[in-house]
């Protein structure tokens, strides 16, 4: 799955799903190319990412349980006692409804800010990804108002995910607890509609150490899938590109 971004200096195509044995294969018209996932190091500028996949291809919602760990389990199950909505938006949907993802690029960002850093959702990227039908959005609703949102970047059959964010303006504990249980509810319910629209891998988006994890890396092995290695492999085709990578490089020393 291929999508085009547009960047203040020139376009980036990023590539997906795909596997490359080297970066001759690929056959790109953009003036940089970025390989996610990719089985082999196809280019220096290539970064190791440890992740997670689950497996869907022959799961239903009890066998899918079964792969939890207990108390994933019963957080889920207190969740729908909770009587938590899970809802999805396709890019369809999202074409026509920008409200959700201002929603959702609010909560983003708030959500970064209570933890001292200035980061915004790329609405650019975003918009690529929705407008090549490679976008899905996924959020669950405690009495009536959003809390936690989940995006994904899809092919069909294939999901990876790419964001996760949850509502952090909130004081009370019990809120703060039930916001947490809908959190795994959603990933629970996000994992039955993939399988439904034919997607077999669902991807975690990566954890930083399997055999060293932190809180997030532990969050997400508790839902069972298995660790696998890939590259994310960037290759700077024009002039533009490769000045832009330099000077980068240089900036950061």
């Amino acid at each position: 799955m291929r999508t085009m971004i547009k960047g203040k200096l020139f376009y980036t195509e990023h590539i997906w799903f795909e596997d490359f044995s080297s970066k001759k294969e690929i056959g790109s018209q953009a003036a940089r190319v970025c390989v996610h996932a990719n089985p082999t190091k196809i280019s220096k500028a290539s970064e190791l990412q440890h992740t997670l996949i689950s497996d869907l291809d022959d799961a239903n919602a009890e066998s899918l349980l079964l792969t939890f760990s207990s108390t994933v389990r019963n957080e889920i199950r207190r969740a729908e006692r909770d009587c938590v909505i899970c809802k999805a938006f396709t890019s369809d949907d999202l074409r026509i409804r920008s409200d959700i993802i201002n929603i959702f690029a609010d909560m983003y960002r708030e959500m970064y800010a209570e933890k001292g850093m200035d980061r915004a959702l790329e609405i650019n990227s975003v918009k690529a990804y929705i407008e090549n039908n490679a976008f899905l959005l996924t959020s669950a609703y405690i009495v009536d108002m959003p809390c936690v949102f989940h995006s994904y970047i899809i092919d069909s059959s294939n999901a990876r995910l790419l964001h996760s964010c949850s509502e952090f303006r909130v004081q009370d504990n019990a809120i703060k607890n039930a916001i947490g249980r809908a959190n795994k509810f959603l990933h629970y319910k996000d994992m039955l509609h993939l399988k439904e629209l034919g997607v077999v891998s669902y991807d975690w988006g990566g954890i930083s150490n399997p055999k060293q994890p932190n809180g997030i890396d532990k969050f997400k092995m508790s839902f069972g899938g298995e660790p696998i290695d890939y590259y994310n492999c960037t290759i700077n085709l024009s002039l533009k590109a490769k000045i832009a990578s330099l000077y980068q490089r240089v900036f950061r020393k």
